[in-house]
């Protein structure tokens, strides 16, 4: 009778349970391996699939490289795109001939200035344009060909002739001379002015390039940094187109003591009533390039100096191109 051996049985148990325990951490470390050999690959995969997409778009991560710049140069933190920066460059033509004043022989002058000013409004950019204002003082000059008419525009870019001379003089009452329409309206103003207790004097009327050269060179070589904001250069003056007069109290040889006194405030309010405006304010310095002279006033005649003052146009610049050189429908 066969027996089964007791010793067989259990030195073949001692041998399996080991070998199964070997087999099991085999199979451990087997999947362990290809579970993280799939989790390298996922992450090799996805970081070939960007590099992938990057290589096959080049352009568009140049583009943004430059965008990046950008940003960092202007200090924003939305990219611009190319509409938005094309629209603080370039103003459709069509906004500039909107303006009744636009003029097409300067409609090359109108882009220029506004992408040199991006922020200014296109009918402001026009008027400036046809104006002259577009060049730098004493720098982008015109000479003028018609001293004579009574709406001349001098100013630092616009120049007279050193030999030009108005040829219809009169007589103020202190003496100094204007030109015969400029000096009828200043009696009249002085006689109403009178009738209210505000008396005033004309210091100064006509003057000529030589006169006005020798007043310059004084005021440079007492001021060089200053005198351009309070005194013209020889050609450049009012003065020598006859059309200005400058105001004082009585018994003053200073204008400036003219300032906040009660002539200055009746010429203020009343002036355009007998065809003159008060030529250099605080308001149009910028345009004008001089500083407040509430004694300089201007005779442009008593249509166009009441209608100046009635639209609130602060300098006769505007005023000229829209409503002299051109007229609203």
């Amino acid at each position: 009778m066969n027996k089964k051996n007791p010793r067989f049985k259990q030195r073949s148990r001692g041998k399996f349970f080991p070998a199964a325990i070997l087999l099991f951490s085999a199979i451990l470390i087997f999947f362990g391996i290809r579970l993280a050999g799939c989790l390298f690959t996922s992450d090799e995969a996805a970081d070939g699939d960007a590099a992938s997409k990057a290589a096959s778009s080049p352009k568009r991560t140049i583009n943004k490289d430059i965008a990046d710049k950008v940003n960092k140069i202007a200090g924003s933190s939305v990219p611009p795109t190319s509409a938005s920066l094309r629209t603080k460059q370039e103003t459709p033509l069509s906004s500039f001939q909107d303006c009744y004043y636009y003029e097409s022989a300067n409609r090359e002058g109108y882009t220029r200035y506004q992408s040199l000013n991006p922020e200014m409004p296109p009918d402001e950019v026009v008027w400036r344009v046809n104006a002259g204002l577009d060049g730098e003082f004493y720098t982008d000059i015109t000479d003028i060909s018609n001293p004579n008419d009574l709406y001349v525009v001098v100013n630092k870019r616009n120049r007279l002739s050193s030999s030009f001379i108005p040829d219809d003089m009169a007589a103020l009452p202190s003496g100094v001379s204007a030109r015969k329409d400029a000096a009828e309206a200043y009696r009249r103003m002085a006689e109403a002015a009178a009738r209210d207790g505000v008396i005033f004097i004309p210091q100064s009327g006509y003057r000529s390039y030589d006169y006005q050269n020798q007043l310059y060179t004084n005021y440079k070589a007492t001021d060089p940094g200053g005198a351009d904001t309070y005194s013209a250069r020889p050609g450049f003056s009012e003065h020598q187109t006859g059309l200005a007069i400058d105001l004082n109290i009585p018994g003053s040889g200073n204008l400036r003591d003219f300032v906040g006194t009660e002539q200055a405030e009746w010429v203020s309010k009343n002036a355009h009533l007998f065809g003159f405006i008060v030529r250099y304010t605080e308001k149009n310095r910028e345009i004008t390039g001089y500083v407040s002279e509430p004694w300089h006033i201007r005779y442009i005649g008593a249509e166009h100096a009441a209608k100046m003052k009635e639209t609130g146009i602060i300098s006769f610049e505007e005023y000229k191109v829209k409503y002299i050189d051109h007229q609203p429908e």
